[in-house]
């Protein structure tokens, strides 16, 4: 992923290993740190999408679908981020795995819902022209 910030992270890292007398192991290690800091902020956005799309579907409240999703974690056995990425990519029309599903219905049993779960109607239409805008 090329983002301006990485760009920069590039350019400084990459000058440090330019210069006489600097590590190049220090070079190194800022750029393993900037992927990792990548990965972490990719991995948060897609847990994040992962506990709207509980809480919308459930009627639950943040905190409450955050604990539905590490539940399903420890029962599966499987990473967090796993999980958050096979119900995201459920929603978009793909299949959630048999184990996933099966835990994420033992969660949800025991929590008790903020509200009633809603749909959206079926009649209703978006008009294009106010789709999404900032």
């Amino acid at each position: 992923m090329h983002t301006p910030a990485k760009a920069g992270a590039d350019a400084v890292a990459g000058g440090l290993g330019e210069h006489p007398g600097e590590p190049s192991d220090t070079v190194a290690a800022l750029r393993e740190e900037i992927g990792q800091l990548q990965r972490a902020i990719a991995s948060h956005a897609v847990i994040d999408q992962a506990i709207g799309v509980v809480i919308a579907l459930e009627g639950l409240r943040p905190e409450q679908g955050c604990a539905v999703l590490k539940q399903v974690s420890q029962r599966t056995n499987v990473k967090l981020r796993t999980i958050a990425e096979q119900i995201v990519a459920a929603v978009r029309g793909g299949r959630l795995p048999d184990e996933t599903r099966q835990a994420l219905g033992a969660a949800l049993s025991g929590t008790k819902p903020a509200r009633t779960p809603r749909s959206f109607p079926s009649d209703r239409s978006f008009p294009s022209d106010q789709a999404c805008s900032g």
